[in-house]
């Protein structure tokens, strides 16, 4: 059986103000083989849909932002539009898991930046 291992961990300390470290791991079955895609993706200043290539329902995702400047948002779409709801800055990259159906959008904040994208089908 296939798994999908998901590790998280958030932690903060700013002055007398701290969240202790409350990680968690938990792995997820893979029902269908298949994933990584779309890879490398190039995210312009204007809305654009997403495109998973041969995955027909990607479930989780690690999203990653190559550029040492400029944020990318990403959101479900909504009446043919991005409805922001997810910020990956600059170097950085998140996990997260997509609903199965749902248009994912993306936008840059002021060029254009690559980002990667390996979507498990699920």
């Amino acid at each position: 059986m296939t798994q999908i291992l998901v590790t998280t961990r958030l932690a903060v300390t700013n002055g007398s103000f701290s969240h202790p470290d409350n990680s968690q791991q938990f792995s997820v079955v893979q029902s269908n083989v298949g994933g990584g895609s779309p890879g490398t993706v190039k995210i312009g200043t204007t809305e654009e849909v997403i495109d998973f290539g041969d995955i027909a329902t990607p479930g989780w995702c690690k999203v990653t932002n190559l550029d040492e400047t400029n944020f990318v948002e990403f959101g479900p779409e909504s009446a043919g539009a991005l409805v922001p709801y997810h910020r990956v800055k600059p170097g950085t990259s998140h996990v997260l898991e997509l609903s199965p159906g749902v248009v994912v959008r993306g936008k840059a904040d002021t060029a254009e930046v690559s980002v990667v994208f390996a979507a498990m089908e699920v």
